[in-house]
């Protein structure tokens, strides 16, 4: 049945076949490994788990409409060849599976284990789907071409090829999303481990700070027995909440000075040296994190404020590349590699709760620490600053890129127009929009692990999983969304970008709002948390690529600006949630912060939809402008 609808839309001229090989593939991969996911955290609820089972075998068949048919897509010529390839491959499945299984369950057949299980498939499921939705094309490949002199055939090509190849900035795109995904994950990977890291209070203490536990003695059971022997043996510190705080906060102290430099070292030097030199210098610290804090509160407070220093100028300074590589049209979904800094919250929300758990809280800075020196070296190597240094970039492409940013983009170094952009109404209704988007992430970034221990009892690893879990929904919302923005005909470009902002501001407030009164149900705070962090995703196409479309010659100098300034709610929230709750974790303190956090983001969002433009303004091009001519007055005027 799906297959007949693909080849309906498909021969309608609705989607190009490209398109609708990854709809499939979107279809029988990822959809499927978000059941298995939901199948792993069903815990013993038998009509959840049927449904999910149902689920996954059911969406599998679009398998046949997606990377089974793009193989014939590709090499109509070898296409068997091939097909024996992938066939030899995947099938090992079909022995490693049981081995797996058998290895995980022998002598401990528990759910805890068939939750691995279905983890591990979920993401085997999650990421190969991600790979063909990133590098694969139906195009009829260069290597299939010695049997072009079949009759008809070259008319086939002409029409399968693809008008703009697009390998170099799917390659970017996939880098700038693992970047900003490292970025995020050495930036919160303390805000799970200083769970771990810190003394637990005594069975009375914790039952007064928690009002949720005497609600759930299940829950309060599991979460004052937590921690392996591995764990339990690390060295754990007598810090109170403000000192908590103190080390949460002091990253985004100075945050925000390196946001303009960033911009401004950006629009001379280039992104690639900007972006790679933050990233990697923030690694190397990540490795120093473990020895201050054995030595004392004070060195993990200043390595982590270095770290904050360091990593703020990479946001701007990727303005400036984006501007220069990707079009106008395509801004709004490339840009969704921003919220890589969502799957990197996802990521180490998820793994760093069991780092915790097999191995101590150490491990989570070395571990992350070797997963971003290996990207640094990749982007070192792969990336380059213009389409016209890119060695491996096709002609075609470069001419479509350069055809579609057009004169909105100067080839040369303009002077920066200082007075127009600080007098911009639009650029601080910019500013005002990120603000609000900003201030809500960082709200619910940092804090939710915090929350859902200490207010509704969860495990380390259950915190880790569903802190990360809606970073990951995040980033999927944010690509759909851009893919609608680019694809969409009945919107301006302009009220879209409004629309984005909207719902990242007001959307997300009002939320928060819900979220306040929530009280102990944990399971409707838990899917209140996961919608407001999933509708965050739409800042990318909101304000992050207004930003773009105002100024695509100084984008990095504006999101200096507006980074100096977005930034911080990074260290003022965790003032106030230490203020809040020192000493009282209690439902009603949680409650003011979330009343806070509301008002502040609905406000910013109704400032830039009344004030906010994202239409190209005239001080992008810094060119002094010719002095208008004046008529003479009667007696200045000279008779010949």
């Amino acid at each position: 049945m799906y297959a007949a609808f693909t080849d309906t839309i498909v021969s309608k001229k609705i989607v190009s076949k490209t398109r609708a090989r990854k709809i499939a593939t979107v279809v029988s991969h990822l959809i499927p490994g978000l059941a298995l996911i939901m199948l792993a955290f069903n815990g013993e609820n038998f009509p959840i788990a049927v449904i999910s089972i149902y689920l996954c075998v059911v969406l599998s068949g679009a398998i046949v409409s997606g990377t089974v048919a793009g193989m014939t897509d590709m090499s109509p010529n070898y296409a068997g060849i091939i097909f024996g390839l992938c066939g030899a491959l995947s099938h090992t499945t079909g022995f490693l599976n049981p081995i797996l299984v058998g290895y995980l369950t022998f002598n401990n057949d528990t759910v805890e284990q068939w939750q691995y299980i279905f983890l591990i498939s979920a993401g085997v499921a999650i990421c190969s789907g991600l790979l063909f939705l990133t590098f694969w094309s139906s195009d009829l490949q260069e290597w299939d071409r010695p049997y072009d002199k079949v009759p008809g055939l070259n008319k086939i090509i002409s029409q399968t090829t693809n008008e703009n190849n697009r390998t170099t900035r799917d390659t970017l795109w996939l880098l700038t999303f693992f970047g900003f995904g490292v970025n995020y994950m050495l930036r919160i990977n303390i805000n799970i481990a200083i769970v771990d890291m810190v003394k637990r209070r005594t069975v009375n203490q914790e039952s007064k700070a928690a009002q949720c536990y005497s609600l759930n003695e299940t829950t309060e059971s599991v979460i004052l027995n937590t921690g392996s022997e591995i764990s339990a043996l690390n060295k754990k510190y007598d810090w109170d909440e403000y000192e908590q705080n103190l080390v949460l906060s002091s990253y985004y102290w100075l945050h925000w000075v390196s946001q303009l430099p960033g911009g401004l070292l950006a629009h001379h030097y280039g992104s690639k040296k900007i972006v790679g030199l933050s990233n990697f210098l923030v690694t190397i610290l990540t490795f120093a994190v473990p020895v201050s804090t054995h030595f004392s509160i004070y060195a993990l407070i200043a390595i982590r404020f270095l770290q904050g220093i360091t990593a703020g100028s990479m946001w701007p300074a990727m303005h400036s590349m984006v501007s220069k590589w990707i079009p106008p049209v395509e801004r709004g979904k490339f840009m969704s590699a921003y919220l890589g800094s969502s799957a990197g919250a996802a990521f180490t929300y998820f793994i760093c709760g069991y780092i915790i758990d097999w191995f101590g809280w150490e491990w989570v800075f070395y571990i992350t620490g070797i997963l971003g020196f290996t990207w640094s070296v990749t982007w070192a190597v792969f990336v380059f600053d213009t389409p016209q240094e890119h060695p491996w970039i096709t002609e075609k492409e470069r001419s479509y890129i350069e055809d579609s940013i057009g004169n909105s983009l100067n080839k040369s170094k303009l002077p920066i127009p200082w007075r127009s952009i600080l007098k911009s109404r639009f650029v601080w209704a910019n500013v005002i929009a990120q603000w609000g988007a900003t201030a809500s992430q960082f709200a619910l970034l940092t804090h939710t692990p915090t929350y859902l221990k200490f207010i509704h009892g969860l495990h380390i690893k259950s915190t880790g999983v569903l802190s990360g879990l809606p970073h990951l929904s995040r980033w999927i919302f944010s690509f759909i969304f851009g893919i609608c923005n680019q694809y969409q005909t009945c919107i301006k470009t302009e009220h879209f970008r409004k629309l984005a902002t909207g719902l990242c501001t007001i959307g997300v407030g009002l939320l928060t709002l819900c979220l306040a009164f929530t009280g102990c149900n944990t399971e409707l705070a838990i899917v209140v948390l996961f919608v407001t962090i999933t509708l965050q995703g739409t800042v990318t196409s909101g304000p992050y690529a207004t930003a773009i479309d105002m100024t695509p010659n100084f984008s990095s100098i504006v999101q200096g600006i507006v980074g100096s300034v977005s930034v911080t709610p990074g260290f003022l929230y965790p003032f106030v949630v230490g203020y809040l709750t020192q000493n009282d974790q209690s439902l009603a303190q949680w409650q003011k912060y979330f009343f806070i956090v509301a008002g502040l983001s609905v406000g910013c969002g109704l400032v830039d939809c009344i004030c906010g433009s994202s239409k190209l303004q005239p001080w992008n091009s810094s060119s002094p402008k010719p002095k208008e001519m004046k008529p003479l007055k009667k007696n200045e005027i000279i008779n010949s």
